[in-house]
């Protein structure tokens, strides 16, 4: 049966600290039900769009698919997140069979629902590291067009009801979720 827990998450929290900083990112862990390990990045200097085939930047990351639908430094970052998360974890699960047998989950978030990964392009000098820029006020950096199928979802949920036929912008659905969330 899947475990992880918050000793488990301290002991690899250092390590993953020094990798965002090596990529120029921010981003937190967290332990979810006791049985996986969550990686979610807010911020930094990665484009995440520019690197996969995506258009948002809130998003999961598909950690069995990460060789074939990313390119470039997120490729490099996100192998390397998840082979530290998976440190001590093993898989002897048998999909034929519908057997699942892992020591722990390992799930890798770009943003959250309502807090998009923002990308902070860094300003290099020649020669040096970039360094990732202050954390921007905006939480939405395209409000404009429809919404998008997770603020319906997320509008769904709060208020039970079908905004879909509504036609709502970005920022009308923005404005709506701000209000019942407060």
């Amino acid at each position: 049966m899947a475990y992880y827990s918050q000793e488990m998450k301290k002991a690899v929290q250092p390590e993953m600290k020094k990798l965002l900083k090596e990529y120029g990112l921010k981003g937190s862990l967290s332990v979810r039900d006791h049985r996986s390990v969550v990686l979610t990045i807010k911020s930094g200097a990665i484009d995440f769009n520019k690197s996969s085939n995506a258009d948002d930047y809130n998003r999961q990351v598909n950690v069995y698919w990460i060789e074939n639908n990313w390119t470039g430094k997120a490729k490099e970052f996100l192998l390397k997140a998840k082979k530290l998360l998976n440190t001590g974890n093993y898989d002897n699960s048998d999909i034929m069979t519908d057997y699942f047998d892992v020591g722990w989950y390992v799930d890798i978030n770009l943003g959250k629902w309502d807090q998009p990964y923002v990308y902070e392009p860094a300003k290099t000098a020649k020669g040096s590291k970039p360094k990732a820029k202050k954390k921007s006020t905006k939480k939405w950096t395209n409000l404009e067009g429809e919404a998008t199928k997770k603020q319906l979802w997320a509008l769904f949920c709060i208020t039970k009801k079908d905004h879909r036929n509504m036609s709502l912008s970005r920022q009308e659905a923005y404005n709506m979720l701000q209000e019942l969330t407060a």
